[in-house]
């Protein structure tokens, strides 16, 4: 999910400048989330939290071992933590999500 977020923000990072392209991108990483999660089949709200905290310790590594190279400033950016929050968000509820509506 990281290369995936890593690839579409590097092809829109002359874009990256205006917000709404910021909000894309958050939603992005909500929607891959989801979508792993789903895949991964979750069977409840604690196993959903577990998985995005994983793709949140990964995401969080990776950010400092690669990103930090070309953006010194990362990790004080909104949209990052945004980013990561709603990634946790949709992990952690995709399991109800999917227990009460599909």
């Amino acid at each position: 999910m990281w290369l995936v977020m890593f690839a579409i923000v590097s092809a829109i990072l002359d874009l990256y400048q205006y917000n709404l392209i910021k909000i894309i991108t958050i939603l992005i990483s909500g929607v891959l989330s989801f979508l792993a999660v789903r895949y991964l089949k979750a069977k409840n709200i604690k196993a959903g939290a577990i998985y995005g905290l994983i793709f949140l310790a990964v995401g969080l590594t990776l950010d400092f071992l690669v990103t930090k190279k070309f953006n010194q400033n990362i990790f004080n950016s909104l949209p990052l933590w945004y980013g990561y929050g709603l990634m946790l968000i949709s992990a952690t509820l995709q399991p109800l999500v999917k227990k009460h509506l599909l």
